[in-house]
């Protein structure tokens, strides 16, 4: 007989037992399965078609013609009485899918007793450390496709710090998915920081993605002193303006003091800048100040000198490579930071450019915004020069030269910079490209409405990253302004993918302000199934394709998420009218995600659903031509 702690051995009769049970589970299982399967199909038909008798009728139209995508199921219901059947089958699934669960149930809990004797007693710290893992993984909630909201927003961060203070063990292992996502800046704090977390024994292998900040100092408008005084006092006004309009509208008479000590000081720091800007002089800077001003002159001269300093450090990083080496070392040392996103734009700053706050003084909030980098947003918004943004190919070849093999990269961008600041830092195309084998995502997003050399300039760099088989995910969305007085000119997806190299895996696409040539041919180089395709703003070019055969390839391709919004060019522009437009594609913005057009279902439903809603259109709108008589 076995000691007490140790467990004994089933004997031949328990183990065929046992394996008897496994079987009868497995059978349930599939049982729960196929019924839960059915149930949700019937209980969609339901909600989508029999609440009202319209709907009753409709589906009634749709079972004659066999059009409903899972008519395979509903094949034993005559027409006439489809709609009685189908209630009918709902009761009957609800009812197996529950006699199913009572049995799995029963089969569990007599696999628990019959195996009680044969188990040694198990805690979760018997476990292998994968193991543990594994389930901190799923505990964290992260989903790993390198979207930037999966970083932001993680509902399991606070559970994950709670189980650090389990155990030592627990600490160690759970520390990797507390930071997945580091920010960097160029600036030596923030370089500082990154090599910091980058040697990090544990936090160092949950690193996922590295967000690069393109927010520079360097506005050569602003190296000289009165040209920051000018630069400041415009910016205090504009915000004391905003300010005195917003609180009127929101808080109306309520606390006026607070409202009063805010203009008061704003008011005196506007008038003090006035002043000196006033008094500037080319050569000797702002003249003797006005009685009372010699200390704002002296506090302002300050943060100029730190503001010219940091912008010589600054770009003494950035010119010098040093910037990109050390993130492309950071990256090399973290086994899974392989994610890459280049943005000159973070909302979460954007409050940072705000002089006016009730937290500090303004002169506190004159030096912090003198001293902060500028985005290209707010460069946009207040007329300062484009910054340069070679770091852009100085990053991505500094991480080729580390070694560092990209699975994702994006490039969001509110602006395109100094022309030609990016290309002419990426170098080679074909070098590039040869070190992106195993990239598996790119996105680019640009919100500045392109002129011809931007948008060749936009092929060129997307092209650069797209040519790789191993791509399964490619988003490019852009911004057109169609209230110019000429049209801009189209960024076009043709020439960044081509029409000769295959893409087997890319299965994942979203376009957005984007024209497409030879559509058919491109169409043909993508997989079959498609996970999802999402259109919105695309112009087809000229004569090369229509949209009634898009629709027939987009079916052959199988996508099993398809949504097409604003579709431009063939058809749309010629022949088509305002109510056949909307009868097709619905609306003629952007709807809702929950909205589904006639060209929609056609693409997902397929054969199931009926012919192409193009085709049908054409054929009405085509007038038939009468034979002439035979002459006599």
């Amino acid at each position: 007989m076995p000691p007490p702690d140790q467990p004994r051995k089933p004997t031949a009769s328990e183990t065929a037992l046992l394996a008897a049970l496994y079987t009868a589970l497995a059978v349930t299982e599939e049982k729960i399965e196929e019924s839960a399967i059915k149930y949700r199909e019937l209980t969609y038909v339901r909600s989508c078609w029999l609440e009202d008798e319209e709907g009753r009728q409709r589906f009634r139209e749709f079972a004659e013609e066999k059009r409903y995508p899972i008519w395979d199921i509903l094949t034993r219901f005559r027409a006439q009485d489809s709609v009685e059947s189908v209630f009918r089958e709902i009761d009957k699934a609800a009812s197996a899918k529950e006699q199913a669960l009572d049995a799995q149930s029963t089969l569990r809990q007599s696999i628990r007793e019959l195996c009680r004797p044969f188990l040694r007693s198990l805690t979760i710290m018997d476990l292998p450390d994968e193991v543990l893992l594994d389930i901190f993984e799923e505990l964290e909630g992260f989903t790993p496709d390198h979207r930037r909201w999966n970083f932001i927003s993680r509902p399991g961060v606070n559970a994950i710090k709670n189980v650090r203070l389990v155990c030592r063990r627990f600490s160690n292992l759970s520390s990797r998915f507390l930071i997945r996502r580091v920010q960097v800046t160029p600036d030596l704090s923030s370089i500082a920081f990154l090599d910091q977390i980058s040697r990090h024994p544990t936090i160092a292998r949950g690193i996922r993605d590295i967000e690069v900040l393109l927010q520079f100092r360097f506005v050569s408008a602003l190296d000289s002193f009165s040209g920051l005084i000018g630069f400041l006092r415009e910016q205090l006004g504009n915000q004391l303006d905003r300010f005195n309009q917003v609180w009127a509208r929101v808080h109306g008479e309520d606390k006026m003091d607070l409202y009063h000590k805010i203009m008061d000081g704003g008011t005196a720091a506007y008038l003090v800048l006035e002043r000196m800007e006033l008094q500037r002089d080319e050569e000797d800077g702002v003249q003797d100040a006005v009685e009372g001003d010699g200390e704002h002159l002296e506090f302002l001269q300050k943060v100029h000198d730190k503001r010219n300093m940091l912008v010589q450090e600054e770009r003494s990083l950035v010119e010098s490579g040093q910037f990109a080496e050390a993130i492309a070392s950071a990256m090399a040392r973290m086994p899974a930071a392989r994610g890459l996103r280049l943005t000159d734009n973070d909302l979460r700053f954007r409050r940072d450019e705000h002089i006016i706050s009730a937290e500090e003084t303004v002169w506190e909030g004159i030096k912090r915004v003198a001293l902060r980098p500028f985005c290209n947003q707010f460069r946009k918004e207040t007329g300062l020069e484009d910054p340069d943004l070679g770091s852009v190919g100085q990053i991505i070849n500094a991480a080729r030269r580390a070694g560092v093999e990209l699975e994702s990269l994006a490039i969001n961008l509110h602006s395109w910079g100094k022309p030609g600041s990016i290309m002419s830092s990426l170098g080679s195309r074909d070098v590039i490209s040869g070190a992106l084998k195993r990239l598996k995502r790119f996105s680019f997003d640009c919100e500045q409405t392109l002129d011809g050399k931007e948008v060749n300039e936009v092929e060129q760099l997307c092209s650069t990253f797209t040519g790789t088989p191993s791509l399964q995910r490619l988003e490019l969305r852009l911004n057109r302004d169609e209230d110019l007085n000429e049209a801009p000119p189209w960024v076009n997806l043709t020439k960044i993918l081509g029409t000769t190299m295959s893409r087997p895996k890319l299965v994942h696409l979203c376009l957005r302000n984007l024209a497409i040539s030879h559509p058919i041919k491109l169409l043909r180089l993508l997989p079959s199934p498609m996970y999802s395709v999402y259109l919105s703003t695309v112009r087809l070019v000229g004569d090369t394709g229509t949209w009634r055969e898009t629709l027939d390839a987009l079916v052959k391709s199988a996508c099993e998420w398809f949504k097409l919004r604003r579709p431009l060019g063939a058809e749309c522009e010629t022949w088509m009218t305002g109510a056949n437009y909307v009868e097709v594609f619905g609306t003629t913005g952007d709807s809702t995600i929950d909205d589904t057009s006639q060209a929609e279902r056609y693409v997902i439903w397929g054969g199931s659903y009926g012919p192409n809603p193009l085709k049908e259109l054409e054929d009405r709108h085509t007038p038939e031509v009468e034979t002439p008589p035979p002459s006599p």
